[in-house]
């Protein structure tokens, strides 16, 4: 029979198992608490998620959660939806690489921009047949006096090709590549072309400018240009003019212009046998704002005997300061501060403009190939002006000069090029004149 104090030892380890048994019934009870909270809180993010997805505007993605779908439609609306998600990352990526490379937006101001803020532009114009060939033999007593009989019949046959001498029209001279120009050299062939011209009062009359009638020949001026001598109005060294230069005009319509009758050359007065038609090429020349008066080197052909009205319309544009941060090639103009750089090509004694530019560069392509430029063509600077004798290699390089391409950017060109290639940015702040005539002109 046990003691007391032995059943009170039992007693104790009995409690003792009894606490034990309790500890790990908590510690289960615990941990099952803590992996039921795990599970709950990710069956709420699951139960929130989709539902945020059922209700969720972007349209697509309620399908691919929803318990009524099958399996095989779910998974169509996945492909669905990471097609839609790839094609929307690949067209923004090609807007953006757009946007980069071209990141600027031309804009139109205004339609009714007032008229009198606009420069009246430069008009020049230029006879097809430029050689008054009742001057020849003063002419002959003038630049050949000592000449022979055989040195004036070459300055004759020489003289009556410069009737529709023009930059890239050199052909009719090759008819002296076999026959030697030498003795020519000593002429100076701008001072020739300019004494062969016909006076202003034997071309122009009835001019009115500006709803004013004006003196012709007081108020055109004779102007180079890549046609030989021409005359001008509202250019630059006007000398003797009553008006404000340059003009301005408030309104608009044909009686706000110049109205002039031009008088091509009399039959007694052309060169014997030609064919060269009869004519003016009007050029409008305004290609900057701030010097408005470009080298005139394009222009429109109005045949003899007839009447044309010729209506401009100005396109007035700038560049905002803030496209300054982009460079000239992205920007596709270039600012008056950065045609100081020598890749911008400039007429000797002009300002940068794209019209200057390109008669610059082909003055350099001359000089380049024959060594030598057309005084009267273009302004001569320290150039050396072409002799007789250098017409044949401008006759074998007519080709060269007729073709014409443009850079985008200020790389050097190639030597072994078949044409001209020029690097002439727009300018950033230009007016620009369109011309329209009429579909047919009409007789006079």
């Amino acid at each position: 029979m046990p003691f007391k104090e032995d059943s009170r030892c039992l007693r104790k380890n009995f409690l003792s198992r009894e606490k034990r048994s309790n500890f790990w019934n908590t510690r289960v009870v615990a941990e099952k608490n803590e992996t039921d909270a795990q599970e709950d809180s990710a069956y709420g993010i699951g139960s929130f998620l989709k539902m945020y997805l059922l209700r969720s505007s972007f349209h697509g993605v309620r399908y691919v959660v929803e318990n009524e779908l099958k399996l095989f439609e779910r998974f169509i609306w996945v492909c669905i939806m990471i097609l839609s998600i790839f094609f929307t990352v690949y067209i923004s990526i090609l807007l953006a690489n757009r946007f980069n490379n071209s990141p600027l937006q031309t804009v139109i101001e205004s339609i009714d921009y007032p008229l009198g803020n606009i420069l009246f532009p430069a008009i020049t114009i230029c006879f097809s047949n430029r050689v008054d060939w009742s001057k020849i033999d003063e002419a002959a007593e003038i630049f050949i006096p000592n000449g022979t009989k055989e040195v004036k019949d070459l300055f004759q046959g020489f003289t009556s090709k410069l009737e529709s001498f023009e930059f890239g029209n050199f052909l009719p001279f090759r008819e002296f590549e076999n026959v030697s120009l030498e003795p020519l050299d000593s002429i100076n062939i701008s001072e020739l072309m300019e004494f062969m011209s016909y006076p202003c009062e034997d071309h122009f009359s009835d001019c009115r400018i500006l709803y004013w009638y004006a003196k012709c020949c007081r108020d055109l001026i004779p102007q180079k240009s890549e046609f030989g001598f021409c005359h001008s109005f509202n250019t630059n060294g006007l000398n003797g003019s009553i008006y404000d230069l340059p003009l301005r005009s408030s309104l608009a319509g044909w009686e706000y212009g110049i109205d002039l009758t031009a008088i091509p050359g009399s039959p007694e007065s052309r060169v014997p046998g030609s064919i060269n038609p009869n004519g003016v090429k009007v050029s409008i020349c305004i290609d900057q704002l701030f010097h408005p008066f470009a080298w005139p080197n394009s222009g429109l052909f109005i045949p003899g005997g007839h009447a044309l009205l010729v209506k401009l319309t100005p396109l007035l544009s700038y560049a905002t300061p803030s496209t300054r941060r982009y460079d000239p090639k992205s920007r596709g103009c270039i600012f008056a501060d950065e045609a100081t750089d020598s890749k911008y090509l400039k007429l000797p004694g002009f300002e940068y403009s794209r019209s200057n530019c390109l008669s610059a560069c082909r003055q350099n392509y001359l000089v380049d190939r024959c060594n030598c430029t057309l005084e009267a063509f273009f302004p001569i600077g320290n150039y050396t002006p072409c002799k007789a004798s250098d017409f044949k290699c401008l006759v074998k390089n007519n080709h060269f000069f007729n073709l014409e391409t443009f850079k985008i950017d200020g790389d050097t060109a190639n030597k072994n090029q078949s044409g001209m290639v020029c690097f002439c940015p727009p300018d950033c702040e230009s007016l620009v004149y369109q011309a329209e005539t009429p579909e047919w002109p009409y007789s006079e």
